[in-house]
């Protein structure tokens, strides 16, 4: 610096000085070339967008179980030893789910929730609805469910008519006696007006005791249900 300074006409501080400021250096180099970041690794998993948003532990612990291995593969033993870790809680995940489904019964529910699905079968019927164009894995338990509601429904139709039809035979056959008798000029038996009310549906037994309610009363007490 000093044979520099003297050549100059300077001191050595100015130079040291100038130097710091403008950066100099007693090394020549030609200016860096711009340099393109490496390309990002390829991708280790293998799993559509669709099964990983449905997020079901046994399709992500798959894919996570094969990425490790191509990982692997690869000489990524990081990442392979991360992946092999995350496929293990996946399938921790899946057992758990495997245990908590299994342990669920009608016997050891809440007592909560079977009330609440006993007192508003609209809401179960609406959760097992089959909605046409969605995808729906548990589509053949609705299948099933709904398969079995329509028979019931028909074997209730069935007996319904069947009472329906027995009930106006037995009417017929009684209607006819009575013109027998009158045609043999006797007089039916006499029917007291509580009895009339019964068999017309005025009035309703309600219980093995004979108790008696008028069908419009009986009607009443349904609303609050």
């Amino acid at each position: 610096a000093e044979e520099v300074a003297a050549k100059y006409d300077v001191t050595a501080h100015a130079l040291r000085a100038r130097a710091t400021r403008d950066g100099w250096s007693r090394y020549l180099h030609a200016p860096a070339e711009p340099v393109d970041p490496p390309p990002p690794p390829p991708s280790l998993f293998d799993v559509s967008s669709d099964d990983a948003a449905g997020g079901d532990p046994a399709v992500l612990a798959e894919a996570a179980a094969q990425a490790s291995g191509r990982a692997m593969r690869a000489g990524r033993l990081l990442e392979a030893r991360a992946l092999a870790g995350l496929a293990a809680t996946y399938r921790k995940l899946e057992a758990r789910g495997e245990t908590a489904h299994g342990a669920m019964t009608v016997e050891n529910a809440p007592l909560q929730l079977v009330y609440d699905i006993l007192m508003n079968p609209l809401a179960a019927s609406d959760r097992l609805a089959i909605r046409p164009g969605a995808a729906d894995t548990h589509l053949a338990l609705k299948e099933a469910y709904w398969t079995q509601q329509q028979t019931l429904g028909e074997k209730n139709q069935e007996f319904r008519h069947a009472q329906l039809h027995r009930r106006a035979a037995l009417d017929r056959r009684v209607a006819a006696l009575e013109d027998q008798l009158k045609a043999a000029g006797m007089e039916p038996v006499a029917e007291t007006e509580s009895a009339r009310r019964i068999r017309t549906g005025v009035d309703m037994v309600i219980d093995c005791c004979g108790k008696v309610m008028s069908a419009k009363d009986w009607d009443k007490t349904l609303d609050g249900l």
